[in-house]
């Protein structure tokens, strides 16, 4: 009798266990419980289409994805503690599902000039600031590569073009972006917001700029490689083994004009130490060509032994790095030691 009782009370404790297991992980939040909050909130049917799992990270806060019943491309998200519904974005999908049929007049002409939707189910997505603000963001695909260095003489025309068909439509987009379909894509970013009433192509391209130091690192990277390939460097080279842009932009002004640069500079393989006899030599040339170059803005500078097979040696100098020193000498043998 004894052992029955104990098996008895081994099960129930077993099913007090799992369903307080299941209570945790919202697992009786049901569909029917989502969509009664639904109703009952905004008066609008619903259809769960997919739960978020229990894992570590949100300890039994759920956000599952809910779409109107009537209409796919309206999905929103649903926030689940425990057994209760805690909160909702759908307002903001209804503003952003309201926008995009505005846009949607325009879609037609938007594809005729080589650009296509990059979320067909959600169109046009957004960013929540605060409890209320909405900013919509409507991000395109082009099939034609985006080439930074061609972009004003040949693309520029059509994506004024399209900005301009955008606008017509009257959608409080805040943000367009359109990027090309390479497996290393390029961007373009184009705030909505701030262009001006009268737009000029020009005043386009500098937004385009000011949005994107990918593209004004490689308008500068052109220009300095014409230079520094007609420099007598045997032991090195004004390159990035592992990125397209030697010269890098960190920082630019309202007029896209760089404020500083960071610089790769590749060096011949084991030349990295103190016993190489032409180091500070090159070091030293390399940092007042740079200085004249740039018209003494301050850089960054990272000189390395490009190795396919192990970590390759390098040394890095910051900008305030130049002067803190008694001569290059004396840098490199700080950096080389540590």
């Amino acid at each position: 009798m004894l052992k029955a009782n104990h098996v008895k009370a081994k099960y129930f404790a077993l099913f007090i266990f799992s369903t307080f297991l299941l209570s945790a992980c919202g697992g009786d939040v049901s569909d029917r419980k989502i969509q009664n909050y639904f109703k009952e909130k905004y008066n609008i049917d619903v259809k769960v289409i997919s739960r978020e799992e229990w894992n570590t990270g949100n300890m039994g806060d759920f956000t599952h994805k809910v779409r109107l019943k009537d209409n796919k491309n309206v999905t929103f998200d649903v926030n689940v503690s425990e057994d209760t519904v805690t909160g909702d974005n759908y307002p903001i999908a209804a503003k952003n599902y309201e926008e995009y049929k505005k846009f949607e007049k325009v879609l037609p002409t938007v594809e005729q000039l080589g650009f296509e939707l990059k979320y067909g189910e959600n169109f046009i997505f957004h960013e929540v600031y605060g409890s209320d603000q909405v900013k919509i963001f409507l991000d395109l695909y082009t099939s034609e590569k985006i080439d930074y260095l061609t972009f004003e003489q040949q693309q520029l025309d059509n994506y004024y073009q399209l900005v301009d068909v955008v606008r017509s439509s009257g959608a409080d987009i805040h943000l367009l972006t359109i990027e090309d379909k390479r497996q290393d894509p390029n961007f373009i970013s184009v705030p909505m917001k701030e262009l001006p009433k009268d737009l000029t192509k020009d005043d386009l391209y500098l937004k385009i700029r000011q949005r994107n130091l990918d593209m004004v690192s490689t308008l500068e990277n052109e220009e300095a490689t014409k230079v520094t390939s007609k420099l007598e460097t045997k032991r090195y080279e004004f390159a990035d083994h592992y990125y397209h842009n030697w010269l890098m932009c960190g920082e630019t002004n309202a007029e896209t004009e760089c404020k500083w640069y960071f610089v790769n500079v590749e060096y011949e393989q084991d030349g990295l130490n103190l016993t190489n006899e032409h180091l500070v030599s090159d070091i030293t040339y390399i940092y007042e060509f740079l200085s004249e170059y740039l018209n003494n803005k301050p850089f960054k500078l990272n000189v390395t032994e490009p190795r396919e097979d192990v970590d390759s040696p390098s040394i890095h100098m910051e900008y305030e790095e130049w002067g803190k020193y008694e001569d290059i000498q004396h840098l490199l043998e700080v950096k080389l030691e540590n």
